[in-house]
């Protein structure tokens, strides 16, 4: 025993400070209580290399200090071990079910802490046993400098600790193998300064871009298997859910997608739902004004309304049902001329507010039928070509912006218009800009906020460059009124997934995850027309909206 203890105790001693650093950052990362309980679990595992011998011995102490480990770092209800151990087991193998089919875009923290724990005790075992000194230190350099990349806590010092004990245990072992050679310090001195300034001036940023853009396809699919609901569930922070959102005084940050239906839609022609539009831009998000907030027009069960100052032609009528799967009281709505009815012998008083264009209902619309006859907008990009500038008449200003907007996003509208002398034109030209601009890309899960006090649409314009619907809608509408084109903010759903093909027409499941906002600019006489700046949602537009893609002078 004294003489294994003599031979290990370095190389022992040494894994145990390296890896407890290690596995330290893990249980921050993850915000584990217990943190401290990381070193008490490397100190077992290690004395375990160190003191037993026999592998028959080693390994069974490995698993029983691997669960004491799990125990302490995830404490659930149970009162015995044995509970504890069965319901752990259980919340691992759906983990891991979860994770692998898909439904989870990161590695849930049961799964995590076990991975790493174990292997925490297979590299120590390598070490100590065997003298892997290099197997070790990729895996925790390269663990760590993942996590440097990926998160915005600063992991110098644990990288040039972990370098500096690789570095040590190798030249230790250089001297075990041939005592009688001289180690060139001098050069181990050398290398770990490297190594150091190297993790010190890690260009994150340069590297963080690439991979994010790399992966985010995969990484975007995945959150569209349903992410929100395994993290919800897990009770996980700093993540909010897809879906219509009440709330717009906060945009930024990941949103993980929720595949909960809302409503289905029986109809010929796919197009977007519109619930409403928001008219004044605070610098954080978007508020509803005292125009849109007035007293709505109110009826029962029987409603018949148009796009707000539109004089057009439009489509041949057509009708469509609706079926309200949850507890919305709200009717999304097609643009064009609608009359609704609720399908329902109780009657339910709806309240329409003419400003914001949304229709509530004094009841849940659960298991409710709203049938609807449509006419669609009838116009193209050429009808639009001489309509000149005019501002809407009310009392909403659209073209209100926060008194502390940044001059740089008025600057960079003007230079995407320049030489564009039509209202149409202009609009298309910023509309393009954020469309097909490769500068930019679109992901729910890698958007991030602006910092405190900075305005959310130069954050996207001009720093991260990465978002989803609500940067690049606010983005055109806040960058059209910079330059005297009236816009505003609009949010709703897309058109869904054709689920069935009946004889009324395709029946079309609207989710939470097709939540979407978009961008309505005035035009006299044709009233407020949707425009489409989110590269993702081509499609849904050219069913929505203009008839052509010309583009005007």
């Amino acid at each position: 025993m004294l003489t294994r203890i003599q031979k290990k105790f370095v190389l022992s001693f040494t894994s145990y400070w390296a890896f407890s650093i290690t596995f330290y950052q893990f249980l921050l990362i993850y915000k584990f209580e217990h943190k401290s309980i990381g070193f008490v679990n490397v100190a077992l595992l290690s004395l375990t290399a160190l003191l037993i011998p026999s592998k028959l011995l080693r390994y069974p102490t490995y698993i029983v200090s691997f669960l004491g480990g799990l125990y302490v770092l995830i404490p659930m209800s149970q009162v015995t071990f044995s509970s504890w151990l069965e319901t752990f087991y259980t919340k691992l193998i759906e983990a891991s079910q979860i994770f692998v089919s898909g439904r989870a875009n990161f590695l849930p923290h049961e799964l995590a802490v076990v991975l790493l724990l174990f292997t925490t005790l297979v590299l120590i075992e390598l070490v100590v046993e065997y003298q892997q000194v290099w197997l070790s230190t990729v895996f925790l350099v390269g663990y760590l400098l993942i996590l440097a990349i990926y998160n915005r806590q600063d992991f110098y010092f644990p990288l040039v600790l972990v370098l500096s004990i690789s570095l040590f245990q190798q030249y230790y072992l250089k001297n075990q193998k041939m005592p009688q050679e001289k180690s060139n310090h001098v050069v181990y001195i050398l290398l770990l300064l490297v190594l150091s300034l190297g993790a010190l001036n890690l260009p994150k940023e340069k590297i963080e871009r690439p991979l994010l853009s790399v992966s985010g396809s995969f990484r975007n699919w995945l959150n569209d298997k349903g992410v929100y609901h395994f993290i919800e569930k897990q009770g996980l922070p700093q993540a909010s859910r897809t879906g219509f959102s009440e709330n717009d005084e906060q945009l930024g940050g990941p949103i993980f997608d929720d595949n909960q239906l809302v409503f289905e839609a029986l109809q010929k022609n796919a197009h977007y739902w519109r619930v409403e539009s928001k008219s004044i831009y605070t610098g954080e998000g978007w508020q509803k004004s005292p125009s849109e907030n007035s007293q709505p027009e109110r009826t029962m069960n029987e409603l018949t309304l148009t796009t707000l100052d539109y004089q057009q032609r439009l489509d041949p009528p057509e009708e469509i049902q609706l079926t309200f799967s949850g507890d919305e009281r709200y009717i999304p709505l097609p643009y064009g001329r609608v009359t609704l009815a609720l399908q329902t012998d109780t009657p339910i008083e709806l309240a329409h507010s003419i400003r914001s264009g949304r229709v509530n209902t004094e009841d849940s619309l659960k298991d409710i039928s709203v049938q609807m006859d449509w006419q669609n907008l009838d116009y193209t990009v050429d009808d639009l070509a001489l309509v000149p500038l005019q501002l809407p008449r009310g009392s909403v200003d659209y073209l209100q912006l926060p008194e502390s907007f940044p001059a740089s996003i008025r600057q960079l509208a003007e230079e995407i218009v320049e030489g564009k002398l039509s209202l149409i034109g202009q609009v298309q030209a910023i509309e393009d800009y954020l469309k097909s601009n490769d500068l930019f890309r679109y992901s729910k899960i890698d958007a991030t906020y602006p910092e405190k006090g900075k305005d959310f649409v130069s954050h996207f314009l001009f720093e991260s460059h990465v978002g989803y619907c609500d940067h690049f809608s606010t983005s055109m509408t806040v960058m059209l009124r910079s330059i005297g084109i009236p816009a505003r903010w609009v949010k709703g759903f897309a058109s869904g997934t054709p689920v069935s093909i009946e004889e009324e027409g395709t029946r079309y499941a609207v989710r939470n995850n097709d939540a979407h906002s978009w961008v309505e600019v005035y035009f006299e006489g044709y009233g407020w027309l949707p425009f489409e700046p989110t590269p993702s949602f081509y499609s849904h537009y050219k069913k929505m909206s203009l008839k052509t893609s010309q583009n005007y002078p």
